[in-house]
């Protein structure tokens, strides 16, 4: 289950070892996460190259997550589809041959075992912000007394109302009219 020895992957150096299976990772994810309310089976699709005496991988994740709604605590089924690459390597010197962007592992043991690395990464993947789908169509935000959601846009809004408030030429604003501008320029 996602676990090869090194010796059987070194046999793929002309074509890369592909493999599809479906994981139950769902009570590690859970311990690991207290968000997560449920997990549906894991697809994992991808391939396995053996390239420059190390292991270049490419999987792609898709299932379902229950999280709750980040406004109503509401639970949200959640579609996951993403696709990750990491190359892990079998000797720490063969680290220089790789960009600074590829996410580069040392292979810890004489096989290859991807759960765990599935399981991390979609950890990473979880949105967070999660809402139901009233709370994305809905026109107002909720509130009650004395408090209230805004959005980000109100945010900005109001910090900038305030700071002119603060402005000590805030009081001057109304003294002098625009048709006084308008006689000064002829």
């Amino acid at each position: 289950m996602l676990n090869w020895s090194t010796s059987t992957l070194t046999q793929y150096q002309d074509e890369p070892l592909k493999f599809k299976e479906t994981v139950d990772i769902k009570q590690d994810l859970m311990s690991r996460n207290a968000d997560i309310l449920d997990l549906a089976a894991v697809l994992v699709d991808g391939y396995v190259f053996y390239s420059r005496g190390d292991f270049a991988v490419n999987v792609t994740i898709t299932t379902t997550v229950t999280l709750p709604s980040t406004r109503s605590l509401t639970p949200v089924q959640v579609p996951l589809h993403f696709t990750y690459d990491e190359v892990y390597l079998t000797n720490p010197a063969h680290a220089d041959q790789y960009d600074e962007d590829d996410l580069v592992l040392p292979l810890a043991a004489d096989h290859l075992d991807l759960l765990p690395s599935v399981g991390d990464n979609l950890l990473l993947a979880l949105p967070s912000r999660v809402l139901t789908a009233e709370e994305q169509h809905a026109t107002t935000l909720p509130s009650g007394d004395g408090w209230g959601l805004i959005t980000d846009e109100e945010y900005a809004k109001q910090q900038q109302a305030a700071k002119e408030a603060r402005s000590p030429f805030a009081k001057l604003a109304g003294m002098f009219d625009d048709s006084d501008d308008d006689a000064n320029k002829k």
